[in-house]
């Protein structure tokens, strides 16, 4: 038939015994009825068929995400997001490079990306028209592709945040900032050392933002110190809460120092007068085994 199919496949979970010959001729037989792509955990062989098969148009597909094994290389085709990034809908990959480009991400309102099994290297800047893998971005291109996602509500970036600009003077400190504005963006989750994070929070202007997690890890620079970085960022989110457009009538923390963890959520009415109330603002802080203790977290 011609009616649209969802085409998910977990090869962790279903332990498919399936060639990679049929999984790759099946899918793109039928690509342009796809329109919901969801591949986990594919070997090298399988992943690599699947990627070369995402090449063409696919009008019907809005939610897509792909997760490889550790360490592999592999990354979508420029050519298949310059014909579909503007339908897509929800997109997730994990150890699976995003190219940065000029297509538009008109529909996107859920992206996440996820490279915690990968080593960061040096970033660098991609000069304008040029095509470049997304998971380790300097901040010029990060922000310019989370610009060209007006609908965005949804965000998660793990292990893949630019390292914190630090300015050679206080004129470069000032000409160098670069703002992005995300303004329907209503959950965020973020993973890295406390430097990165805190770079993107203080760049990124998210004022309808109601839940945001952090989950700082230990800095590649081993000398380096998180605290201040740590607390910057609780202070910006004080900031932050001050500012709202609905003040919070009742906020309820969680504190764990044996597992470094902080929870933190508010409510923007009288909870006592509706039950089972979601909570106008969610933050979840994760925080690093070096350089902090729990006498930090009590202070």
């Amino acid at each position: 038939g011609s009616s649209s199919i969802i085409y998910s496949r977990h090869y962790d979970r279903d332990r498919v015994h399936i060639s990679p010959e049929w999984e790759i001729s099946t899918l793109s037989s039928n690509l342009a009825r796809v329109k919901s792509l969801i591949i986990s955990n594919g070997d090298e062989e399988v992943m690599s068929g699947i990627l070369g098969a995402l090449v063409s148009s696919a009008p019907l597909l809005t939610h897509l995400e792909l997760s490889s094994r550790p360490s592999s290389s592999h990354a979508l085709s420029p050519s298949f997001l310059r014909v579909n990034a503007c339908r897509l809908e929800h997109l997730k990959l994990h150890n699976i490079a995003l190219p940065w480009g000029s297509w538009s991400w008109d529909s996107l309102h859920t992206l996440k990306i996820n490279a915690v099994t990968r080593f960061k290297p040096v970033p660098t800047s991609v000069p304008s028209g040029k095509e470049a893998t997304f998971d380790f971005p300097s901040q010029d291109t990060l922000f310019s592709t989370l610009g060209s996602m007006p609908a965005l509500q949804k965000l998660e970036l793990l292990e893949c945040l630019p390292p914190k600009h630090t300015p050679s003077n206080a004129s470069d400190d000032a000409s160098s900032t670069s703002f992005i504005d995300l303004p329907l963006l209503q959950a965020v989750f973020l993973s890295g050392a406390a430097s990165e994070i805190l770079s993107f929070i203080q760049c990124a202007r998210m004022p309808a933002v109601l839940s945001l997690g952090v989950n700082i890890r230990d800095e590649m620079d081993r000398d380096a110190e998180p605290l201040p970085d740590i607390y910057a960022l609780m202070e910006h989110v004080s900031s932050h809460l001050e500012l709202a457009r609905d003040p919070l009538q009742r906020l309820a923390i969680h504190v764990s120092t044996a597992s470094r963890f902080l929870e933190m959520r508010g409510w923007s009415i009288d909870v006592a007068l509706v039950a089972e109330e979601e909570p106008s603002f969610f933050l979840s802080v994760v925080l690093p085994r070096r350089g902090f203790g729990p006498q930090d977290l009590r202070d």
